[in-house]
């Protein structure tokens, strides 16, 4: 089982961020975690002007001593310095297609009954059909406005690939007989840039 740990920063200026988003990456993988990302939404609502730090652990436990040991690094200290911190939320990975690549992220934040595994696998073999190169799809569990929601982040190089997935998926019976059997709602679309 994996969780993320997202952490929303309020940047002025992001640019000390990205260029050491390979560091800070290094550094969460030393400190246990199995991955970890900066994201900068591009076209996201309230949510630009922001940066994300996404950290995915095999526990909770694991997340939360991980990121004690990282933010009592001076690196990582000086690089929070003057970004405050917004918000913490914790999610569980509760599907997982395909191998995380690309510069981009498109992300659907949903309400539903339950999660559908048979609606994320139908936007995995239209969202790959359209160049998506993984689809990771979680439910927040803990922290913040979203807890009980669900979110799918579409990977890829082109977020064209990531437009045609979700026009497909609307205009695909199965998928929209699925969405409807699981009362989806939709509350939030974006895309972003991952470092």
């Amino acid at each position: 089982m994996s969780y993320s740990i997202s952490s929303r920063y309020q940047v002025s200026d992001p640019s000390a961020l990205i260029e050491n988003a390979p560091v800070m990456r290094e550094k969460a993988i030393a400190a246990g975690a199995e991955g970890a990302a900066l994201i900068q939404p591009i076209a996201a609502g309230p949510h630009v002007d922001v940066m994300l730090a996404l950290t995915v652990w095999n526990s909770v436990d694991a997340g939360i001593e991980g990121l004690g040991k990282l933010y009592a690094d001076p690196d990582i200290q000086s690089l929070r310095e003057g970004n405050p911190t917004l918000d913490r939320s914790i999610s569980k990975l509760m599907a997982s297609y395909g191998d995380i690549d690309g510069q981009y992220i498109g992300v659907t934040r949903f309400t539903a009954s339950e999660m559908s595994e048979r609606g994320v696998a139908i936007a995995w073999e239209k969202g790959k059909a359209q160049g998506i190169t993984a689809i990771r799809a979680s439910h927040c569990i803990a922290g913040g406005d979203n807890v009980g929601s669900y979110r799918a982040m579409f990977f890829t190089n082109s977020l064209d690939a990531w437009a045609e997935t979700i026009a497909d998926l609307l205009a695909d019976d199965e998928y929209l007989s699925e969405i409807e059997r699981t009362n989806f709602k939709p509350v939030f679309r974006g895309i972003a840039r991952r470092f």
